[in-house]
């Protein structure tokens, strides 16, 4: 899944190092939202955490933000 490749580049590790999305979110629900969208329908956007990561998906973009660290004050 290209959400799962993407998280592990962003944290410089193999995918298979780093945690399983489905501790996180239901990877075929996620999927599901996406496999039939036009590309020409703007469709779903959806945002999750995911190993202190906010995960932006759509069905143009996947987007990674880092934690800010403002959970640990």
């Amino acid at each position: 899944m290209a959400v799962v490749s993407a998280m592990a580049d962003a944290l410089h590790q193999p995918a298979t190092k780093i945690e399983s999305l489905s501790n996180w979110t239901d990877p075929v629900a996620l999927d599901s939202l996406f496999e039939n969208t036009p590309e020409a329908i703007s469709g779903p956007t959806v945002t999750f955490e995911y190993i202190g990561c906010r995960v932006t998906v759509s069905p143009d973009s996947l987007q990674i933000e880092p934690p800010t660290g403002d959970d640990h004050e």
